[in-house]
């Protein structure tokens, strides 16, 4: 017998459907959206995010790269932010004053990843997640991302208004590294992994969504959606992670429905 927390979705349905009807039409019904990352190794991430952005929501979208990308982001791409990049390529520490002006001007804040592994950047993330001014906002983490976090994971996992999209290996991280008294395997059955994950968002005040073997599983407040026949690669490539923001975008209130549609 399945838990009354968990909810399963089916890969042709949508079980909020409440969430699609009030889409919205206009820009001034959503939050305005923010994608940071990139690193001269890598921009396709944040492009994609930028265009699936565009395609979901009706919104203000801001970017903002290092700008040792300036000679090759598409010039069709507006509202666009170039900072100070390390020596490696990566959005550097100096950039903060920059990053957080940035920051001020959206509600829904995606860290898209493609970040060089730089620890520098990796400390300026922090910075920005942590500061009291942005307690408000929505941040959506990913891809390397998150393993930039990991040294101060606990402090990540306590914050409200967030959500992690993360593979099975980073999901193993976070609770490594937090101490949660509980083990995560690939080869665990599903529904012992929605009851760990089902604790662990009562505990924390934290989103996941994830995907064990072929299932999308999204956890938040103690509440579980799972949906079959999951693609890693729209995990891998920041896809889901880009649905994810935009569907939160207008839906603060409703974050498990917002998570769960934004699986289609």
């Amino acid at each position: 017998m399945r838990e009354e927390y968990w909810k399963i979705q089916k890969p042709d349905q949508t079980l909020y459907e409440d969430i699609l009807w009030n889409k919205p039409v206009r820009k001034d019904q959503t939050n305005a959206i923010g994608i940071i990352g990139g690193s001269k190794s890598g921009f396709m991430a944040v492009n994609l995010a930028y265009s699936i952005c565009q395609k979901t929501v009706i919104s203000d979208i801001k970017i903002l790269v290092p700008d040792v990308l300036r000679k090759i982001i598409p010039s069709n791409i507006p509202d666009i932010v170039f900072v100070d990049s390390t020596p490696q390529g990566a959005i550097a520490k100096k950039a903060e004053p920059d990053i957080f002006a940035f920051s001020s001007l959206t509600k829904t804040i995606l860290l898209i990843g493609d970040s060089g592994f730089s620890s520098e950047t990796g400390m300026l993330f922090q910075n920005l997640i942590f500061n009291e001014s942005f307690k408000d906002k929505h941040f959506i983490i990913t891809r390397d991302t998150i393993d930039l976090l990991l040294s101060d994971i606990t402090k990540l996992l306590e914050r409200e208004n967030t959500t992690l999209v993360v593979t099975m290996s980073q999901l193993q991280k976070i609770f490594t590294k937090s101490y949660y008294p509980k083990i995560i395997t690939f080869s665990m059955q599903l529904n012992v992994l929605v009851e760990i994950l089902h604790k662990f968002t009562i505990t924390y005040p934290i989103n996941i969504v994830t995907i064990h073997r072929d299932t999308f599983i999204v956890a938040s407040n103690g509440e579980i959606v799972t949906e079959e026949k999951a693609n890693q690669m729209k995990l891998i490539t920041g896809e889901l992670a880009a649905k994810v923001t935009s569907f939160l975008s207008w839906n603060e209130s409703n974050e498990l429905k917002a998570l769960a549609t934004a699986l289609k």
